[in-house]
């Protein structure tokens, strides 16, 4: 009796244990099981993926989806899953408003764990600014004061990754997120945000990419060992392949079209899916579940989706056993043509060979030459209400001469091209402004209000662009 009592203890202990980071291979993941990010916060060993909330261009998203998707809510959190993924560009921002929806006058609101990103388009320059207030932005549709994780949601951003992480520290320092983390980035990505977040005394928590039995990339490529090195655990998106892995779709019945990521023709997936399913009967759970423990397997945290009840609790399923590794290599011997479409090599960087680096400069210069030919529209469309006199031009050229051989603005300071622009000073001829001479229906077309309408209006970088003017520096940052 006294034996069984102490196995019964142990077992009891082992169902609430909490893993660092990831779930080592001797650990069954359960319900209770939870898993410490950034020595900070506890989160559930699989985690419900919002994307399809709100999403209308992928996933035909409408109000009936609104009712299905609160009581795939309220099924994960009964089955222990308190964890959900977010961003502010699911569904236009509506993904973040559904789970204010959902949780408000939940009995279990308080324990629930929130995670959202910011996604860094090419024209967000201003930092930290443009973080920080897209992250107020986004605790106001969520209707908190604090979220557990931020991330960036992909490394398409202009500035270096050290001005990112020093946006992300200071959302820490504001008491807006608990802990910060990054989606897509390549090890070495990984290691530079990781290093400069250090010099903050702030935790790297977490990288997150797309992860499942089709797409081992971040595994095979020594991306995952190498953040389990720093106590950066691995979010895997995608873990059902968007579908392909549930078991309700075949070659007859492919998956809608627009589910880009894992995109591997169906017929390749039929032996894989028929093992799945001996798998699945064995352990009398889903193909899905069986897909999610895969990942889990691996020392990764599944996102996976739910847009109903059924499909969080066939999610659920993936706790509570384990795959042995005899499964494990019977699963992954089955050969398949992996997806390598040339959007995904821009927006996921778990390999950076020197062709993606290379792909990825040219579509940052781009972006640039995109943000230029705006600005200089702008410019054009604004300078042709107000034209100068000739002696007012000959006054005006002379003062831009001087002030271009006074101004050097590292404009892109610390990019990932180390790009600069010469710009002129603001206020380089304000007597020749439109509101100067007060015209109805215009605005001023000095450079200040043309930059600062690109800028945001952002004050602090109107400052940093009068220092630099006073003391250029270095053209390379």
């Amino acid at each position: 009796m006294m034996t069984r009592q102490i196995e019964n203890k142990i077992i009891s202990f082992i169902r609430r244990i909490t893993c660092n980071v990831y779930i080592p291979s001797d650990i069954i993941p359960t319900a209770e099981t939870k898993i410490k990010l950034a020595d900070s916060i506890l989160i559930s060993p699989l985690v419900l993926g919002t994307w399809a909330w709100g999403d209308k261009k992928t996933w035909n998203w409408n109000e009936e989806y609104d009712v299905k998707a609160k009581e795939a809510f309220d099924m994960s959190i009964s089955k222990g899953i308190n964890t959900f993924d977010t961003a502010e560009m699911y569904g236009k921002g509506e993904s973040e408003r559904c789970i204010a929806r959902y949780k408000t006058n939940h009995p279990n609101a308080g324990d629930i764990v929130l995670a959202t990103k910011f996604l860094p388009f090419p024209y967000r320059i201003s930092y930290p600014s443009s973080l920080i207030n897209a992250l107020r932005a986004s605790l106001e549709r969520l209707q908190v004061n604090c979220v557990d994780l931020y991330q960036i949601h992909g490394p398409i951003h202009l500035r270096s990754i050290e001005v990112l992480a020093d946006a992300l520290a200071e959302a820490v320092k504001l008491g807006l997120t608990k802990t910060v983390g990054v989606s897509n980035y390549s090890t070495d990505e990984m290691i530079k945000m990781y290093d400069r977040l250090q010099t903050h005394g702030i935790q790297l928590a977490s990288n997150q990419v797309e992860f499942s039995l089709l797409r081992r990339l971040p595994e095979t490529s020594g991306l995952i060992a190498e953040c389990h090195k720093r106590s950066v655990a691995v979010l895997g998106y995608s873990p059902l392949a968007m579908g392909r892995l549930t078991g309700k779709y075949s070659a007859a019945n492919p998956p809608p079209s627009g589910r880009h990521f894992s995109n591997i023709n169906m017929n390749e997936l039929e032996p894989i899916l028929e093992t799945m399913r001996r798998i699945a009967n064995k352990y009398n759970v889903s193909v899905s579940s069986v897909a999610l423990n895969y990942v889990i397997c691996k020392g990764v945290i599944p996102l996976g989706g739910a847009r109903d009840a059924k499909q969080a609790e066939q999610n659920a399923g993936a706790l509570g056993w384990r795959l042995t590794n005899e499964e494990i290599v019977e699963l992954e011997s089955h050969p398949f043509t992996p997806a390598n479409a040339f959007w995904q090599r821009f927006w996921q960087h778990e390999v950076r060979s020197s062709s993606n680096i290379i792909m990825v400069s040219l579509m940052q210069l781009m972006c640039i030459i995109g943000l230029t030919l705006v600005s200089f529209v702008i410019y054009t469309q604004q300078e042709s209400l107000a034209v100068p006199s000739s002696d007012e031009q000959f006054q005006l050229n002379k003062r831009l001469i001087d002030a271009h051989a006074r101004t050097s603005i590292p404009l892109f300071r610390g990019s990932n091209l180390g790009i600069f622009v010469r710009k002129r000073p603001f206020n380089a001829f304000p007597e020749h402004s439109v509101a100067r001479r007060k015209e109805p229906h215009s605005t001023s077309v000095n450079s200040e209000n043309i930059w600062s309408e690109i800028l945001n209006n952002n004050e602090q970088y109107q400052r940093r662009f009068d220092d630099y003017a006073e003391n250029p520096g270095p053209m390379f940052g």
